[in-house]
């Protein structure tokens, strides 16, 4: 029960940076590249968690 609600949010964060980086406009690559590599730490975390469960 914990690991599906840890995944949850996960998959809630996930689909924020997602919204966040397709309805901003980031003229500054230093900010967007940190976006992507929250959504890859996102990511990897939910992997991680996948394999818990």
């Amino acid at each position: 029960m914990a690991i599906q609600l840890l995944m949850n949010k996960v998959l809630a964060r996930i689909e924020m940076l997602e919204n966040l980086i397709g309805t901003i406009w980031v003229c500054d690559t230093v900010s967007l590249t940190r976006l992507y590599k929250l959504l890859d730490d996102a990511n990897d975390q939910l992997n991680e968690l996948r394999g818990l469960a």
